[in-house]
C-alpha cells in the first residue's frame, strides 16, 4: 500500500471510530471505555423494575449511588459527579437532591447515563442493593433500566438458570435469553416472569459472564428470523402449541408447535380428568350464558 493510500485509510478508521462512538455504536465493546451517547430506546433493552411481581413498579423515590460521572439527558447532558443522591417524584416532576438540597427538576423523566462506559459506571439503588449498568430513566411510577442486549444478559443469565449451573447450559440460557430480547427491543418489558427475570450487574456473576461474552451475537433462528425463545424451567415431558398457550396467540409459527421432550423428565406431571365433566342433560340452550355460568363439574 502506497504512502498516499495508507494515509487516506487511517483517516477513514480514525473518523469510523470517533463517529461509532459518538453514537454509541462500540459502547457495547466488552472491556472497552468509551465516551457514551445516551442511544435511543429503540436500539436498546428497556426493563421496567419491578417488586418481582407483574405491573407493580419500584417506586421512582430513591436513595442512589453514582460511581461515575453521569449527565441528565433532560438538562442538556449536564455533568452530575460521583456521590449519594436522592430521586423523588413530586408531582409530574422528578427531582434530584443532594444532602437535602434539590439540584435540578424535569417535568415527566429524569435519565442518568454514564459519560464514560464500562462495566466499572453503575448506578446502585440502596432499596434494592443492585447495580445498574447504562441508562436508569426515571419516571413519575417507575424506574426503567436501559441498556445494550448483551450487557442486559449479565442480569438475566444467573437469575434464570443459576451462577452455579453447567457452562453449556449458561451458553444455551444465553442464546435463548438473547433471542427473547432481541425480539424485544424498543419497548419496556419487565425484570420477572413475565418476560425474563433481571436483577442487575453483579460482577460476582463471572461464570454467567463468561457464558454470554462467549455465545456473543448468537441467536436462535428459524431460517433468517430469530425466534421468541419462550423457555420454563420444566415442561413435564412435553412442549405445549403456543397457539393454545395464550389467549393473545399472535401468529403461529410452525416451532410452536407440540413436541415431546425425553431430555426433561426431572418432573412428572399428572392431573385426573372425570370421565364425565358435565351433566348435558342440564343444557339450557335458551339461557346459555346463565346456564354456564351456573353449572358446575360433576
Amino acid at each position: 500500500m502506497n504512502k498516499k493510500y495508507k494515509k487516506i485509510f487511517i483517516i477513514t478508521i480514525t473518523l469510523f471510530l470517533i463517529l461509532s462512538s459518538y453514537l454509541g455504536f462500540i459502547g457495547t465493546v466488552l472491556g472497552e471505555e468509551v465516551l457514551y451517547q445516551e442511544a435511543t430506546y429503540k436500539d436498546q433493552t428497556n426493563v421496567a423494575i419491578t417488586t418481582g411481581v407483574n405491573n407493580i413498579f419500584v417506586s421512582p423515590n430513591q436513595l442512589i449511588t453514582l460511581n461515575a460521572n453521569y449527565s441528565i439527558l433532560e438538562k442538556n447532558n449536564i455533568v452530575i459527579p460521583p456521590g449519594i443522591y436522592q430521586i423523588n417524584a413530586v408531582g409530574s416532576n422528578i427531582t434530584i437532591s443532594q444532602n437535602d438540597v434539590i439540584l435540578h427538576t424535569v417535568p415527566t423523566k429524569l435519565s442518568l447515563f454514564p459519560i464514560v462506559y464500562n462495566l466499572n459506571s453503575t448506578i446502585h439503588i440502596k432499596s434494592l442493593n443492585r447495580h445498574y449498568l447504562g441508562t436508569m430513566v426515571f419516571e413519575k411510577n417507575r424506574m426503567i433500566s436501559r441498556l445494550p442486549l448483551e450487557h442486559y444478559l449479565y442480569g438475566v443469565v444467573p437469575h434464570e438458570i443459576g451462577e452455579s449451573s453447567p457452562a453449556e447450559s449458561q451458553k444455551v440460557q444465553a442464546v435463548a435469553a438473547r433471542s427473547f430480547g432481541a425480539k424485544r427491543l424498543g419497548i419496556v418489558i419487565q425484570d420477572n416472569t413475565s418476560h425474563q427475570v433481571y436483577r442487575g450487574f453483579n460482577s460476582a456473576h463471572v461464570r454467567s459472564i463468561a457464558a454470554v461474552n462467549l455465545t456473543r451475537g448468537q441467536f436462535m433462528k428459524n431460517g433468517t428470523e430469530i425466534v421468541d425463545t419462550y423457555f420454563s424451567a420444566s415442561n413435564g415431558g412435553n412442549t405445549l402449541s403456543v397457539w393454545n398457550s395464550w389467549i393473545n396467540r399472535g401468529q403461529q409459527k410452525d416451532y410452536f408447535v407440540y413436541k415431546k421432550d425425553d431430555f426433561d423428565t426431572a418432573h412428572k406431571w399428572s392431573f385426573n380428568l372425570l370421565k364425565t365433566q358435565i351433566n348435558l342433560s342440564l343444557v339450557d340452550e335458551l339461557n346459555p350464558i346463565t346456564w354456564w355460568s351456573t353449572t358446575n363439574e360433576t
